[in-house]
């Protein structure tokens, strides 16, 4: 862990705030020190303002997946699969888009946002193929693509009313693990 983290809070902030500025802090200062925290909390990650997170790291990622709310654990069987074949992936968890995608209106001077997040949940020397995948409409998350400018697929639901068991709905709407394996594999060969 570093000795100075660059920066000497000022003021007061919630516990939770202070916590999401100090794991930027960490990131940006000890990028390596900042691969092994996990938040485990949905609670934490969210209520830090961290936006998203680095969930899972490959020493070289061949892919990103972006995954939000309850396709989390198809995202992280999905990179489990594209590793063993060859296809190292990162899995960041979206946990506020909304905060994104202000700072990436801020980086492009449409926005008085704070950006840094972008920097470190998005790291443009890790920046990969990416696909988004949601429970949601596919274009939630599709802005991502533009932080780094790299190629994505954008899996999420377009069509409401269909019933059945979770793995046939997710299949239906493809956005169980084999289909963002697909969409991830069409990104790479």
């Amino acid at each position: 862990m570093p000795a100075d983290l660059g920066r000497t809070p000022a003021g007061t902030a919630t516990t939770q705030s202070a916590l999401g500025r100090a794991l930027l802090d960490v990131n940006r200062a000890a990028p390596e020190v900042g691969a092994r925290i996990v938040a485990v909390s949905p609670d934490v990650s969210s209520s830090t303002n961290l936006a998203g997170y680095l969930l899972r790291r490959h020493a070289r990622p061949a892919v990103t997946i972006c995954a939000m709310g309850a396709l989390v654990p198809e995202a992280l069987a999905a990179a489990e699969r594209l590793d063993a074949t060859g296809f190292g992936t990162d899995v960041i968890c979206v946990t506020g888009p909304d905060l994104l995608f202000r700072a990436l209106q801020a980086r492009r001077g449409l926005s008085g946002a704070p950006e840094a997040i972008l920097d470190s949940v998005f790291a443009a020397g890790r920046a990969a193929p990416m696909v988004t995948v949601l429970d949601g409409h596919p274009r939630t998350l599709a802005f991502l693509a533009g932080v780094n400018q790299v190629p994505a697929a954008h899996l999420g639901v377009t069509a409401f009313g269909q019933s059945g068991d979770i793995d046939s709905t997710y299949r239906y709407h493809h956005i169980d693990t084999d289909s963002v394996i697909g969409a991830a594999l069409d990104l790479v060969d």
